[in-house]
């Protein structure tokens, strides 16, 4: 492993031998996770000061580090299953929060394809459908928004036996009275 790490250029001091095995001395820019982590921080930050579109761009460099599933080709077991399973909430957070401060700057048509294919990749994670509802209606293509509230709502009660959450029927609501295109958009889930 040694040879391998020295041969890529890596500092001889990269792998510690502990008893229990190997350790890998990294620091925080060298490792994805801690760096993704890093500008996601930063978003938020940029958000809380008003400043979205700086956001958006921070969210973009962290997302953009994704190049598949977390810690693919990783042998599977419970603690690589745990940690894949965080890093993968953790990566939809940011694409949730992205796409919201989109909408919040008036690109609701820019973001309906990917939001079609993460409501289909994601079927039960209400917050995506809340944003593809809204992109749609402020496309106006309300027929299209309420569609996939049905969609969402049929996949809920058939497949778990619940109802969406209020907010979401709340958004339902709002967009047949016609009442939702010119406001912030509010967390769905």
């Amino acid at each position: 492993m040694r040879r391998c790490f020295a041969a890529a250029g890596a500092s001889d001091h990269l792998i510690e031998t502990h008893p229990q095995g190997y350790r890998l001395c990294l620091d925080d820019t060298q490792l994805d996770a801690a760096v993704f982590d890093s500008e996601v921080r930063r978003a938020r930050r940029l958000t809380e000061a008003g400043l979205h579109e700086h956001a958006v761009s921070a969210l973009r460099q962290a997302l953009g580090l994704w190049t598949g599933p977390a810690l693919a080709g990783l042998t599977s077991s419970g603690p690589v299953e745990s940690g894949a399973r965080r890093l993968e909430e953790d990566r939809l957070r940011a694409l949730e929060e992205r796409v919201r401060l989109e909408l919040e700057l008036g690109r609701h048509q820019d973001v309906i394809g990917e939001l079609m294919q993460l409501a289909a990749e994601h079927p039960y994670r209400e917050q995506l459908h809340g944003q593809l509802m809204l992109a749609l209606y402020r496309s106006h293509r309300t027929a299209e928004a309420l569609a996939v509230y049905r969609r969402i709502r049929a996949t809920l009660v058939e497949e778990l036996g619940i109802e969406p959450s209020p907010e979401l029927g709340s958004l339902e609501q709002s967009i047949l009275v016609g009442m939702e295109k010119d406001h912030a958009v509010r967390k769905v889930a």
